[in-house]
């Protein structure tokens, strides 16, 4: 009897002691979430859904969360068509539960490093071709019920909207009417103009909250195109808006008083018409609304590529300030897709229409290795912002040092300039010289961890710039002032590089011995990140 209670009192202890002690479900759920918030987390997620039954639905909830068809070096069609079996499958099952999974979509023509000059099979069609022809996208679109983000992005030609079939236009139009917070699309060019009356939530019950453009050219007729007369184009354009608005006059419900657009994204070579059809359509709004607003296009930063001598920002451009600009030094280069100057000039229009609401700005200059991150040319001047937050701003260490020496703040002096626009806004009668900036992101562009090292001057100077009293004869800075940046709060380096451990490292190494005077400041963080997407 006693060894029978004994072997039943260790069996008891083995249990306990393999077993643990359980974890309430709600913190098994977060831990959960939080391995989904890792890079590279599709293992961990699949390991952790088939390790117990009670960690099952959670675990797949995360995992089918984002599907990216864009992220296996697979051919397009093949892994497309793969996944839409799938899918429908799924539907055919009692729940079919995971499409109700999936929040973020995106399909692509294929992957980023496809090969053009790889052989292909007929079950593999080259290029785009077969996107802009597969029917099947209609009914993934209406499985997925609680889609909140799509992109749609090709990254081998550039198709035409009148490429699609007929019902993927429309299916494309509608889906975008139904929960879609956030919408992409790469390399498309002859979009309608009247569509964006759709996308920016005019008609339609749009919601979408995030608008991401990357190359996207709008609509131009033919014998505009043909002829290249600007003005031809620019009166196409007034007639397409022309037509927005008359049938906005007849819509019995008058657009609300802000638009749903809160972020909005403009890549590579945004055109001007495509500008001037978003600021268009936004001002048609009472009041403004962006938050944010990310610039990372061609043809808009390098100052040498406009030929043009920029006047006073209160002059000629109707602008709300006063203050002047640099003069820009003229070449003879040619302007990229020959209407560089156009589209900074409708930009500044997009910018000033949404000056007092925009928070967040992202400037990221389309630079070369050995070329320097400019600041935005004239007559973009960022004082436009008087409620700015935060600011992200290229730095590129890997810059021709003959280039840095000639200026004070050497790699640093073009962010030193944004900043310095950013503060000065002597033009505004409310302004008491106190900015409001909390958060700067400085995004490192270097080939090797000792380019970092070689701007040890410059580090200096950019602290003293961050921390040091303004001049005594700063009119725009208020007097009592002890700091130009008093609400600063976050500095943080951004890097965009895929390295091995021991680079990131030395990296980090150095980046944490800099700016010694802003890291001593109270209250103010400085950190890196690192991106190796």
């Amino acid at each position: 009897m006693t060894g029978n209670y004994l072997s039943t009192t260790t069996a008891g202890n083995l249990e306990t002691k393999m077993t643990g002690p359980r974890l309430p479900m709600e913190l098994n759920h977060l831990i959960i979430e939080t391995v989904a918030l890792l890079p590279q987390n599709k293992p961990a997620l699949r390991a952790l859904s088939l390790v117990s039954h009670s960690f099952s639905a959670h675990a797949q909830k995360q995992l089918f969360r984002v599907v990216d068809l864009g992220d296996r070096a697979l051919s397009g069609p093949l892994y497309y068509r793969k996944f839409y079996r799938f899918m429908k499958v799924e539907g055919e099952k009692d729940d079919g539960r995971l499409r109700g999974y999936i929040k973020e979509f995106k399909v692509v023509d294929t992957y980023a490093g496809w090969d053009p000059l790889l052989p292909t099979t007929s079950s593999t069609t080259k290029g785009w071709e077969w996107l802009v022809r597969e029917e099947s996208i209609c009914d993934l679109l209406d499985w997925l019920s609680s889609l909140e983000s799509f992109s749609i992005c090709f990254n081998t030609g550039t198709p035409a909207w009148s490429n699609f079939v007929p019902c993927i236009r429309r299916a494309l139009i509608q889906r975008l009417s139904r929960g879609i917070l956030q919408f992409e699309m790469r390399r498309v060019c002859g979009f309608p103009p009247a569509l964006f009356v759709n996308l920016l939530g005019l008609v339609g019950g749009g919601s979408i909250h995030t608008l991401i453009l990357d190359d996207v050219l709008v609509r131009v007729p033919q014998v505009v195109q043909e002829e290249g007369d600007d003005e031809s184009a620019h009166s196409s354009l007034a007639s397409s808006l022309g037509v927005i608005s008359n049938f906005l006059s007849t819509n019995p419900s008058a657009p609300p008083a802000t638009s749903p657009l809160r972020t909005l994204v403009l890549r590579s070579s945004v055109g001007k018409a495509t500008i001037n059809v978003i600021r268009n359509i936004l001002a048609l709004y009472p009041q403004p609304s962006l938050r944010t607003l990310r610039i990372a296009m061609t043809g808009i930063d390098e100052q040498e590529a406009f030929g043009m001598t920029s006047e006073p920002v209160g002059s000629g451009s109707g602008s709300a300030n006063g203050h002047s600009s640099n003069n820009v030094t003229t070449s003879a280069a040619a302007i990229e897709r020959g209407n560089g100057r156009d589209v900074v000039l409708q930009m500044w229009e997009l910018m000033r229409w949404a000056g007092d609401s925009i928070k967040v700005l992202e400037w990221r200059s389309a630079t070369r290795p050995k070329t320097r991150a400019n600041v935005p040319p004239p007559p973009i001047h960022l004082s436009i912002f008087p409620n700015l937050e935060s600011i992200t701003f290229l730095v590129n260490f890997h810059a021709s040092s003959s280039v840095n020496a000639k200026e004070k703040g050497g790699v640093f002096s073009p962010l030193m300039e944004v900043l310095s626009q950013i503060r000065t806004r002597a033009w505004c009668s409310s302004y008491t010289g106190n900015s409001s900036l909390q958060n700067i992101t400085i995004e490192c562009m270097f080939i090797q961890p000792g380019e970092l090292i070689a701007a040890e001057a410059d580090w200096a100077t950019l602290d003293a710039f961050l921390c040091m009293p303004p001049a005594a004869d700063d009119a725009s800075f208020p007097r009592g002032g002890s700091m130009r940046f008093s609400n600063l709060s976050s500095l943080t380096f951004h890097a965009r590089i895929k390295a091995s451990s021991p680079m990131r490292s030395r990296t980090r190494a150095i980046l944490t011995q800099q700016l010694p005077e802003l890291r001593a400041r109270k209250g103010v963080k400085v950190d890196i990140c690192w991106d190796f997407g």
